[in-house]
């Protein structure tokens, strides 16, 4: 069996209590992982990896917000399964780079509801310089964002 349940004591010893609450509603809304399921998840991503290699091949960087969603409250992401499932939701644009290796940065670009908003640069494999070169051109652009005070 191959699943990150298998990981969990390892993880309990370096991870926050919140972040362990997020794993154990991660565990809970996806089944575990057999060999064979774990082997045909890997073909997939290999798919999904040479259709992005193939659209950055066009582009230099692909730039998406940072999160789908508005930022949610603080704590909301493992004050219930229903939070944890709205988090996932939202993470969707910087899952990719995560799943795929890819190089990727972020920046702060503004507000919104007195929240911070960012955006990501992600590039092709081995273009992290490339992808740091953009973030300081938003920066320029966007200027310094200074820290909110937290809710």
């Amino acid at each position: 069996m191959v699943d990150v349940r298998e990981q969990l004591p390892v993880l309990e010893t370096v991870m926050g209590e919140d972040a362990m609450k997020f794993l154990g509603f991660a565990t809970e809304i996806n089944p575990a992982l057999g060999l064979s399921a774990f082997a045909s998840m890997l073909i997939e991503r290999s798919g999904v990896e040479k259709e992005f290699h193939a659209f950055l091949h066009d582009y230099d960087v692909l730039l998406t917000p940072t999160w789908a969603n508005p930022p949610f409250a603080h704590g909301a992401d493992v004050a219930s399964l229903e939070g944890a499932l709205a988090t996932f939701d939202t993470m969707r644009p910087v899952l990719a780079a995560n799943l795929l290796g890819l190089p990727a940065a972020v920046v702060p670009v503004g507000h919104t509801d007195g929240m911070p908003v960012g955006a990501q640069i992600m590039g092709r494999r081995f273009s992290d310089l490339v992808c740091l070169d953009v973030a300081q051109l938003l920066e320029n652009a966007f200027g310094v964002i200074t820290p909110i005070d937290p809710r």
